[in-house]
Protein backbone atom coordinates (compact mmCIF):
# COMPACT_ATOMS: atom_id res chain seq x y z
CA UNK A 1 0.00 0.00 0.00
CA UNK A 2 2.86 2.40 0.81
CA UNK A 3 4.39 1.67 -2.58
CA UNK A 4 1.12 2.59 -4.29
CA UNK A 5 1.11 6.03 -2.72
CA UNK A 6 4.87 6.55 -3.09
CA UNK A 7 4.96 5.79 -6.81
CA UNK A 8 1.53 6.45 -8.25
CA UNK A 9 -0.09 9.13 -6.13
CA UNK A 10 2.89 11.42 -5.64
CA UNK A 11 4.48 10.75 -9.03
CA UNK A 12 1.62 10.66 -11.55
CA UNK A 13 4.02 10.65 -14.54
CA UNK A 14 5.85 7.53 -13.42
CA UNK A 15 8.88 9.21 -11.85
CA UNK A 16 10.54 7.23 -9.10
CA UNK A 17 12.09 8.74 -5.99
CA UNK A 18 15.47 8.86 -7.75
CA UNK A 19 13.97 11.07 -10.47
CA UNK A 20 14.17 8.46 -13.21
CA UNK A 21 11.03 7.82 -15.19
CA UNK A 22 9.42 4.43 -15.41
CA UNK A 23 7.13 5.58 -18.21
CA UNK A 24 9.54 8.15 -19.66
CA UNK A 25 12.54 5.85 -20.24
CA UNK A 26 14.24 5.74 -23.62
CA UNK A 27 12.86 3.38 -26.25
CA UNK A 28 14.76 0.09 -26.46
CA UNK A 29 13.60 -2.36 -29.14
CA UNK A 30 13.01 -5.88 -27.81
CA UNK A 31 14.98 -8.49 -29.75
CA UNK A 32 14.91 -12.27 -30.28
CA UNK A 33 18.03 -13.93 -31.72
CA UNK A 34 17.86 -17.52 -32.97
CA UNK A 35 20.22 -19.81 -34.88
CA UNK A 36 19.97 -22.70 -37.31
CA UNK A 37 22.76 -24.68 -38.99
CA UNK A 38 23.04 -22.13 -41.82
CA UNK A 39 21.85 -18.75 -40.48
CA UNK A 40 21.29 -16.43 -37.55
CA UNK A 41 17.90 -14.72 -37.38
CA UNK A 42 17.23 -11.52 -35.45
CA UNK A 43 13.71 -10.19 -34.86
CA UNK A 44 13.38 -6.67 -33.45
CA UNK A 45 10.09 -5.08 -32.38
CA UNK A 46 9.82 -1.47 -33.56
CA UNK A 47 6.10 -0.66 -33.33
CA UNK A 48 5.16 2.69 -34.82
CA UNK A 49 8.66 3.35 -36.22
CA UNK A 50 9.21 3.84 -39.92
CA UNK A 51 11.61 1.04 -41.00
CA UNK A 52 13.36 3.59 -43.23
CA UNK A 53 14.53 5.35 -40.04
CA UNK A 54 16.24 2.22 -38.66
CA UNK A 55 19.94 1.65 -39.39
CA UNK A 56 21.37 -1.87 -39.48
CA UNK A 57 25.14 -2.36 -39.48
CA UNK A 58 26.86 -5.75 -39.48
CA UNK A 59 30.33 -7.16 -39.21
CA UNK A 60 31.18 -10.84 -39.34
CA UNK A 61 30.51 -11.18 -35.60
CA UNK A 62 28.25 -8.28 -34.55
CA UNK A 63 24.99 -6.53 -35.37
CA UNK A 64 24.07 -2.95 -34.50
CA UNK A 65 20.56 -1.45 -34.65
CA UNK A 66 20.00 2.27 -34.31
CA UNK A 67 17.45 4.88 -35.25
CA UNK A 68 15.04 7.41 -33.91
CA UNK A 69 11.52 7.54 -32.60
CA UNK A 70 9.81 10.80 -33.44
CA UNK A 71 7.27 12.35 -31.14
CA UNK A 72 4.07 13.38 -32.87
CA UNK A 73 3.32 17.07 -32.87
CA UNK A 74 1.17 18.21 -29.99
CA UNK A 75 -2.02 20.12 -30.57
CA UNK A 76 -2.04 23.62 -29.15
CA UNK A 77 -4.58 24.12 -26.42
CA UNK A 78 -4.43 20.51 -25.23
CA UNK A 79 -3.81 19.87 -21.55
CA UNK A 80 -1.99 16.58 -21.16
CA UNK A 81 -2.70 14.50 -18.08
CA UNK A 82 -0.35 11.70 -19.01
CA UNK A 83 2.40 11.36 -21.62
CA UNK A 84 3.87 7.86 -21.93
CA UNK A 85 4.83 7.58 -25.59
CA UNK A 86 8.57 7.64 -26.04
CA UNK A 87 10.67 9.65 -28.43
CA UNK A 88 14.38 9.98 -29.10
CA UNK A 89 17.33 7.95 -30.31
CA UNK A 90 17.90 4.24 -29.75
CA UNK A 91 20.92 2.03 -30.28
CA UNK A 92 21.64 -1.62 -29.53
CA UNK A 93 24.60 -3.80 -30.43
CA UNK A 94 24.87 -7.59 -30.22
CA UNK A 95 27.69 -10.10 -30.50
CA UNK A 96 26.46 -12.84 -32.82
CA UNK A 97 26.74 -16.54 -31.88
CA UNK A 98 28.52 -17.38 -35.18
CA UNK A 99 30.55 -15.58 -37.82
CA UNK A 100 28.31 -14.41 -40.64
CA UNK A 101 28.75 -13.25 -44.22
CA UNK A 102 28.05 -9.48 -44.06
CA UNK A 103 27.33 -9.36 -47.81
CA UNK A 104 24.41 -11.79 -47.59
CA UNK A 105 22.31 -10.01 -44.94
CA UNK A 106 18.59 -9.53 -45.66
CA UNK A 107 16.11 -7.43 -43.68
CA UNK A 108 12.32 -7.29 -43.94
CA UNK A 109 9.74 -5.28 -42.02
CA UNK A 110 6.18 -6.41 -41.30
CA UNK A 111 3.64 -5.37 -38.66
CA UNK A 112 6.14 -3.46 -36.52
CA UNK A 113 8.81 -6.20 -36.52
CA UNK A 114 12.06 -6.19 -38.47
CA UNK A 115 13.42 -9.64 -39.31
CA UNK A 116 17.12 -9.80 -40.19
CA UNK A 117 18.52 -12.96 -41.79
CA UNK A 118 22.29 -13.36 -41.47
CA UNK A 119 23.83 -16.25 -43.42
CA UNK A 120 26.66 -18.01 -41.62
CA UNK A 121 30.09 -18.21 -43.21
CA UNK A 122 30.65 -21.66 -44.76
CA UNK A 123 33.33 -22.44 -42.15
CA UNK A 124 30.75 -21.83 -39.38
CA UNK A 125 28.01 -23.99 -40.87
CA UNK A 126 27.52 -27.40 -39.37
CA UNK A 127 27.52 -30.38 -41.62
CA UNK A 128 26.76 -33.97 -40.89
CA UNK A 129 29.60 -36.44 -41.41
CA UNK A 130 28.73 -39.95 -42.50
CA UNK A 131 30.71 -42.68 -40.74
CA UNK A 132 32.01 -45.30 -43.16
CA UNK A 133 32.46 -48.91 -42.23
CA UNK A 134 35.77 -50.61 -43.10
Amino acid sequence: MDRLFNESFWSPFGLTESGHGRGMAAFIPRVDISETDTEVKVRADIPGIDPEKVNIEVTEDSLALSGSVEKSSEEKGENFYRMERRAGQFSREFVLPSKIDPDSVEAKAKNGTITIILKKQPSEQKRKVQIKSE
